[in-house]
């Protein structure tokens, strides 16, 4: 299995839930409002493998966080798809 990790910076953008999900126009031809900008990923680093475990690249990744905000200034979050294993590694590394 594969183990892919990634460790970027983002200025948020204020946005409403209807700039994310617009309804559906009940006429099909009416235009549709433009949306609010993104948020867009800065300085991205990716690191991946098919050898090293979740455990290694987990803290892997979180050494790369580490490095880039070493007094933790900025949030940070942390996005598994899931896997119990997963996250319970980024708990451990979180901690």
């Amino acid at each position: 299995m594969a183990e892919v990790g990634s460790v970027s910076g983002v200025i948020p953008v204020g946005r409403t839930p209807t700039d994310i999900l617009q309804p559906k126009p009940s006429d099909p031809k009416t235009p549709k409002a433009p949306k609010a900008p993104r948020p867009k990923a800065q300085d991205k680093w990716l690191t991946a493998s098919v050898v090293d475990d979740a455990s290694s690249v987990i803290k892997t990744v979180m050494d790369e966080a580490e490095q880039r905000d070493p007094h933790h200034d900025r949030p940070w979050i942390g996005l598994v798809d899931g896997n119990n294993d997963q996250l319970r590694h980024l708990q451990t590394e979180a901690g």
